[in-house]
């Protein structure tokens, strides 16, 4: 999957159950939050979220990258559903 297809991947924010507030997550945790597996794949696939480090298997990510990523990814996604409208 390109880094663009990823977009087709729906997320709202609104459905996230993550702590904003820790430092780390790890990548079970995000899946617990409601990030869908493909979207997570394709982050770090294309170095968009980058672990920091591992631990008993676990990869730990800062939480102010996967806050950006989702936020880089909400506006991107919502820029494409207002083309697709204005397309149509």
């Amino acid at each position: 999957m390109s880094e663009q297809e990823h977009f087709d991947i729906a997320l709202d924010p609104k459905e996230l159950n993550i702590d904003w507030d820790k430092a780390t997550v790890d990548k079970e945790e995000l899946l617990e939050a409601g990030y869908p597996l493909a979207l997570l794949v394709n982050w770090i696939e294309n170095n968009i979220i980058a672990p920091f480090s591992v631990e008993n298997s676990k990869r730990h990510f800062y939480t102010k990258e996967v806050f950006k990523a989702t936020v880089y990814h909400v506006m991107s996604q919502k820029a494409q559903d207002d083309d697709k409208k204005v397309m149509d």
